[in-house]
């Protein structure tokens, strides 16, 4: 099966309302990648990350990715 994958820039306060939007046109799932969540880490999570925020995100914007089945996106525009 083959998949589309929908990508959505936002902020932290937006990605409930974008990630139910995505699922309400019929994603079938949602991933959402947000810096702030690097700031919830503990001090043993970084030191096994072993990584600096600057280097995993460039900017404070929230992606949130959904994922379609092309046959369900066929199907919609037919």
């Amino acid at each position: 099966m083959n998949w589309l994958e929908v990508t959505v820039n936002t902020h932290s306060e937006s990605v409930e309302v974008v990630s139910s939007i995505l699922i309400e046109l019929g994603s079938k799932g949602v991933s959402i990648e947000d810096p702030q969540d690097y700031y919830q880490l503990t001090d043993e999570q970084l030191e096994w990350l072993k990584v600096q925020q600057k280097d995993l995100y460039e900017t404070d914007t929230v992606i949130v990715k959904g994922y379609f089945s092309t046959v369900t996106v066929v199907k919609g525009f037919i």
